[in-house]
This record gives structure tokens, C-alpha cells and sequence, in this order.
């Protein structure tokens, strides 16, 4: 495996994190991070967008119409321009999407002003999560004019609980790949990028690949993460979160646990 950079890995804020195989440490105190990203043109919502359409106007989306008759919400956590949410297409118990509110199309777009925010939220839900699995977490950023992702241009991070230890070679093994001590550091040189695929993994150790041609979006198809998810663990559910048309009871059960111990 070729690096491109030779970095000392820490975690996505504070000090160094090391996690064990069966247990996750404390974590170190946040650092402000609002001066690390520039901020982007103004975010605005977009009407054929379906995280908009659940945030805005949830009677007619998706969302909505498979859970409808029994929940009318799977909000579970929020920050200041950012909520988090149950996935559709639960393939780990309490499997987390964190979005921000207004429409932006990657996460590495993620105005400065509200990094403090989002850092803030996935702290929060992370130390949740341990409850369930050591977290992952991913993106595959893909803005509207590549035709690349999952179909939604509209950014997310998911927040997964896996069994055991995964390191990022496991899902992302590319000789190409950058690595990054921090999520700060990823999102500032991903900015300007039109599609790339993020990988942090359950040592805190931050991975990621521009995906800047044909070629290369055919390595990284749609819904890349979930199918290497599905073959590391051989996960017997379908990895296409669209498969998911009925109510799952992992995603009914995250909703009103979290709801149960939102503190």
C-alpha cells in the first residue's frame, strides 16, 4: 500500500484516539474549528432533492409514505444546520445519517461557520453509539453534475456501529488513496472536488480518493461503502438501501431509543 502522506494519525478533533477492540476511550476536548474550511456561496433547499422534501415538506416524501401509519419523524439528534436520523436500509443496529439542513451537495462544502456544529453532533452521537458497535463513519460526495452516489446530491455522513475492528484498507484498498490526520484536514483539500469517496475507521484513521473520471467512478459505483459492508460482514441484507420499501424495526427501535436517552 502506497501513501501519499506520512501523518500521525489522530482523531477527527483533540488529541489521539485509540480505540480497542472492545471498548472506545474518552475523548479528548473539541478544537474550534471555524476557521478551517471556507465558506461556500450561499446554501439553498432544492426542491427535487428527498432529504429536502423529509426536511421541508415530509408528507410527500419517501420517508413518509413507508413509515407514515406509525411514525411521522426519524429525527433523533440536532445542532445548529445539522440533523441526524436513522438510514434507511439499516444494515448495522441504530446505523446513523448526519445532514445538514439546507442543501449542499458534499460535506467537504460545509460552510465554516457551522463546522463547530457538526463536530459538536457527531461527538455527541458517537459516544452514543458505542452502545451498540465501534462507529465508522463515511461519505461518498458526489455533487448533482457527475451523476455519481447514491442518487441524493444532497451531503450526509453515515455514522455506522460495526461489530469489530475495521480498519479503512479493508474497504478502501487503493494505492491511490490520501490519508489525514484529522476530518478538518480531508474536508479543507476535498472543497473543490466534484465526487470523492471518505473513510474513517473504527482506529480513527481517515482515508480518502477523489473520484475524478469514468473510470474511476466505475471502482466506486453507487453505494460503494454499504456493498463492502455487506461483503466484509456477510451481512445477508440487501446493501441497496432502495430494496428497503417496508418499515424496519431496527430504524423504528433507533428512533425511540434515541429518543429514550436524547440528553
Amino acid at each position: 500500500m502506497v501513501f501519499r502522506d506520512s501523518v500521525k494519525i489522530k482523531a477527527h478533533y483533540g488529541p489521539p484516539l485509540t480505540i480497542s477492540a472492545i471498548t472506545m476511550p474518552k475523548l479528548g476536548k473539541r478544537k474550534s474549528h471555524t476557521q478551517s474550511v471556507p465558506s461556500p456561496l450561499p446554501i439553498t433547499s432544492k426542491l427535487d432533492c428527498e432529504f429536502c422534501d423529509e426536511l421541508t415538506d415530509p408528507a410527500t416524501s419517501r420517508f413518509r409514505q413507508i413509515y407514515g401509519s406509525t411514525i411521522t419523524s426519524r429525527l433523533v439528534d440536532q445542532e445548529e444546520g445539522f440533523v441526524a436520523m436513522p438510514t434507511i436500509g439499516q444494515l448495522f443496529k441504530s446505523s446513523l445519517l448526519i445532514l445538514p439542513r439546507q442543501h449542499i451537495e458534499t460535506m467537504a462544502q460545509t460552510p465554516s461557520a457551522l463546522l463547530d456544529s457538526l463536530f459538536t453532533l457527531l461527538d455527541r452521537l458517537e459516544r452514543r453509539l458505542v452502545s451498540f458497535g465501534l462507529p465508522i463513519l463515511f461519505e461518498h460526495g458526489a455533487k448533482c453534475i457527475t451523476k455519481g452516489g447514491c442518487g441524493i446530491h444532497h451531503a450526509h455522513f453515515h455514522l455506522v456501529p460495526v461489530p469489530k475492528p475495521l480498519g479503512w484498507p479493508d474497504v478502501l484498498p487503493d494505492e491511490d488513496a490520501y490519508r489525514a490526520d484529522t476530518l478538518v484536514d480531508a474536508l479543507t483539500r476535498l472543497q473543490h472536488s466534484d465526487e470523492y469517496v471518505l473513510f474513517r475507521d473504527t482506529y480513527g484513521h481517515i482515508a480518502f480518493l477523489e473520484i475524478t473520471d469514468d473510470q474511476a467512478r466505475r471502482r466506486f459505483p453507487s453505494q460503494y461503502f454499504r456493498r463492502q459492508l455487506v461483503q466484509h460482514f456477510h451481512r445477508k441484507q440487501p446493501w441497496d438501501w432502495h430494496e428497503y420499501n417496508y418499515q424496519e424495526p431496527w430504524l423504528l427501535e433507533a428512533v425511540q431509543w434515541f429518543g429514550m436517552n436524547n440528553k
